[in-house]
């Protein structure tokens, strides 16, 4: 119904995905339940291409660095009203803020719940204060990592159908977003991304 994994069951979650893992999950059902192959070449590979759509239109941004563009994957929900599920906390934090810093402040949180891993210091300007919460501007490497994973599952599933076209159409996707993660991500500084 939505084109991806929702963050919870409640109707309120409908609009925060879950980090992208259905394709890993999926390829390790695949790989230790063979009784299930069926089931994941067909429903299971339609979904996670699915999902893998959703994210390449809803959750991607086009950055320019030096004149070169990288389309690259965030977390960003869209709805700047409190979590349903935290909405006292949310409000506190909105109120203690600055009159700037609340202009989107629970477009942040909502974000930093679908990360998956809210609430944390990485995502803050200041690691301590969950109100300079920042992460609408990050632009996360796990996330561009699981979808290169992603992009290469279900490279692979397509080529077991037989889909040759549809294999190497993920298969450029994943090379896509790999040059796109070693050339915007990579510090060689620091030997790190």
């Amino acid at each position: 119904k939505n084109n991806f994994i929702p963050n919870g069951t409640r109707g309120y979650y409908s609009r925060r995905t879950q980090p992208p893992f259905f394709c890993l999950m999926l390829k390790a059902l695949y790989k230790y339940s063979p009784k299930f192959h069926h089931l994941i070449l067909t429903k299971g590979l339609r979904a996670a291409e699915k999902e893998f759509r959703f994210f390449e239109k809803k959750r991607t941004i086009d950055v320019n660095v030096s004149g070169i563009n990288y389309k690259m994957f965030m977390y960003k929900v869209l709805r700047n009203f409190p979590r349903v599920e935290s909405t006292r906390k949310d409000f506190e934090n909105w109120f203690n803020s600055t009159p700037k810093a609340r202009k989107d402040i629970y477009m942040k949180f909502k974000t930093a719940a679908e990360s998956g891993i809210d609430f944390t210091s990485r995502f803050y300007k200041i690691p301590s204060d969950r109100k300079t919460i920042d992460i609408l501007n990050r632009i996360p490497v796990d996330l561009n990592s699981l979808m290169y994973n992603n992009a290469l599952f279900i490279s692979k599933m397509f080529k077991k159908l037989g889909d040759i076209e549809k294999s190497k159409l993920y298969k450029e996707k994943a090379k896509s977003i790999k040059k796109n993660i070693n050339n915007f991500f990579w510090v060689p500084e620091k030997c790190m991304w």
